[in-house]
């Protein structure tokens, strides 16, 4: 059955330009767009501070930071396995650029690489 599902992720206080960078990354990477809505099965829509569609997640995923928690807020409905790799993927790009940042706060020059299904942060 459709209906909003919401989902809180592990992150706490996130930082929100992080997570617009990490959305543009996703967004880039599957040829996507940021949107301002989400929506439903049905066609409804409930409004989002930051949201994306990428290929696959035609009703797009929606994020908000409420109470120090970063919260996803979507309709997977028939296509739950996509909407669940697309929201691990904006976590892991989002712990990703944060840890680049603060090792590139200590001074590190830092080096990305994607190792088949994992990320490979080097700093030297």
């Amino acid at each position: 059955m459709s209906s909003w599902i919401r989902y809180t992720a592990s992150i706490k206080n996130p930082s929100i330009e992080l997570v617009k960078q990490a959305v543009n990354a996703i967004v880039k990477l599957h040829n996507g767009q940021i949107v301002s809505e989400v929506r439903r099965y049905g066609g409804w829509t409930i409004p989002v501070d930051l949201g994306f569609i990428i290929p696959g997640i035609e009703r797009g995923i929606g994020i908000k930071v409420e109470n120090g928690e970063l919260v996803f807020i979507c309709d997977p409905y028939a296509k739950e396995e996509m909407y669940d790799k697309a929201r691990a993927e904006l976590i892991k790009l989002y712990k990703t650029i944060a840890v680049q940042k603060a090792l590139q706060s200590l001074g590190y020059n830092v080096n990305i690489q994607q190792v088949k299904d994992n990320i490979v942060i080097e700093g030297s």
